[in-house]
């Protein structure tokens, strides 16, 4: 007697085999088969939480997260102005003090040259 196994069929890999939504988790499950979770910032509205969770995420105001983001992000450009502001100041200064020695030099090997001969 031959017992044919049907090959493992993952319904989180194929969105036609599972209720969750486009924007939500989908986790493979002993008992359910599949679980589907709404992400960070969104808010569950299924029908039914009990039984299909994740089916309808609806995003949350996130107007907190958005205002903590952009400070964050002012701060590390704050930051950024400033390694740039002392990186350019030493690229500049150091790009003045070569100029000035080989100004210098060259007006003194000039003068010189012309002292000698």
């Amino acid at each position: 007697m031959r017992i044919c196994l049907a090959p493992d069929i993952d319904p989180c890999g194929t969105p036609d085999l599972n209720y969750c939504s486009p924007v939500s988790f989908c986790q493979p499950s002993v008992r359910l088969g599949f679980t589907c979770t709404c992400p960070h910032g969104y808010q569950d509205h299924s029908d039914d939480l009990d039984n299909a969770p994740g089916e309808s995420c609806v995003r949350t105001s996130s107007r907190n997260c958005v205002t903590a983001q952009t400070s964050a992000l002012k701060e590390q450009g704050l930051e950024l102005s400033k390694i740039l502001f002392i990186y350019l100041f030493i690229y500049y200064y150091l790009f003045i003090c070569l100029f000035v020695c080989f100004f210098l030099s060259f007006f003194l090997s000039f003068f010189l040259y012309f002292l000698i001969y």
